[in-house]
């Protein structure tokens, strides 16, 4: 299928209101006369239920002792976006009403507003197990609409990805309804989107991913450029460099040769010179970064310094405990962060959107629904 991001990335934009109501599509419905709230209780939901919608709990009475009528909604969506990245299958549901100006996620509510589920890498899973388990999970979500979009995990394996993908759009035909892998720039496109709300002026945002990273760009008036590298994500580095040559353990000089291994890396990559042909001469926009490694070093409200995380890695490797096997992913976690900004000349950093499937939830070429 044909992305139509250029067209379409705006009114996507316009309506992924993060935290606020979203109006689900909404009318009046003749009631005859009402004469108070309990007449309202007893016929407005029969009423709606006629329309296959839902009574809102609202009614007016047009015409004095003549005519009544009864707010109505159409019952919100169930969205089910699987990401099925390189490091693991994700099932996300999210709330979606659908609103004058396309779909929105309703207010958020933690748990109840996005139920999560994860699962092991559909690229390397037997075809027959992932159907088995991904369709009882979708089971028992019981969405309206599922879409399984493949990230970099399956860009990664070329020919092998897409006969892949092909065995599992066949074996999970009755559970989802479209299964696709999207491009790294649609990637980027995404989580562009998913952050629009955080921000009114023009930005950039910074995604991470185990095999890929994405680099997006959008005015508040125009459409949102995107560049991705499927060869210089953050697994994919670490597995490259190796221990030998990356070891961030014991002290900052190791962090810093470590930063350095990478940041060589990084600058001979394709991504560092797109990203250079996306930015503005001479402007710097506000970046920000989403990869869920990364949660927990932002402080509410507060952006991040590289100067900063840089303290915080050296620190981080200095303390740790040599054959630390978790102390010595966050250390290059830390020291491959720090390198990626320098690489494309960020100075620092806002927590993004927790993830891109929160624009995919909303996007028409998902969800006919959202058109």
């Amino acid at each position: 299928m044909k992305r139509r991001f250029g067209a379409l990335s705006l009114a996507v934009a316009a309506t992924l209101f993060l935290g606020q109501r979203a109006e689900a599509s909404s009318h009046d419905v003749e009631a005859g006369l009402l004469r108070d709230d309990a007449d309202a209780q007893d016929k407005c939901p029969s009423a709606c239920s006629t329309q296959s919608e839902y009574w809102t709990g609202q009614w007016r009475t047009a015409v004095p002792e003549k005519a009544s009528s009864c707010h109505c909604a159409l019952p919100p969506f169930e969205h089910l976006v699987i990401d099925a990245g390189s490091s693991g299958t994700r099932l996300l549901l999210y709330e979606v009403a659908r609103g004058p100006q396309g779909c929105q996620l309703t207010p958020a509510k933690t748990r109840e507003q996005m139920k999560v589920s994860t699962l092991g890498a559909l690229a390397d899973m037997d075809v027959k197990t992932a159907e088995k388990e991904l369709g009882e999970r979708i089971t028992a979500l019981a969405p309206t609409r599922v879409v399984l979009l493949g990230t970099g995990g399956f860009r990664q394996k070329g020919m092998q990805g897409e006969r892949k993908m092909r065995e599992l759009r066949g074996h999970l035909a009755r559970h989802v309804q479209q299964v696709e892998i999207i491009s790294g720039k649609t990637e980027g496109e995404l989580a562009w989107l998913a952050t629009r709300p955080l921000e009114k002026n023009p930005f950039s945002t910074l995604e991470i991913g185990g095999v890929s990273v994405q680099f997006a760009t959008g005015e508040t008036s125009g459409d949102v450029q995107s560049v991705s590298d499927d060869a210089v994500g953050i697994h994919v580095l670490s597995a490259e460099l190796g221990e030998d040559k990356v070891n961030c353990l014991k002290d900052e000089e190791n962090f810093t040769r470590c930063m350095a291994a990478v940041g060589q890396r990084l600058e001979s990559s394709q991504f560092v010179r797109k990203t250079a042909r996306l930015l503005p001469e001479g402007k710097r926009r506000p970046v920000y970064i989403i990869g869920k490694e990364l949660d927990a070093l932002f402080q509410p409200g507060k952006e991040l310094s590289l100067a900063s995380l840089e303290g915080i890695g050296k620190k981080s490797c200095k303390e740790a405990r040599a054959g630390d096997d978790k102390a010595k992913a966050r250390c290059f976690n830390l020291a491959y962060l720090s390198a990626l900004l320098k690489a494309v000349k960020t100075e620092s950093i806002h927590k993004g959107a927790d993830s891109w499937t929160r624009a995919a939830a909303v996007h028409a070429d998902y969800f006919p629904n959202c058109r």
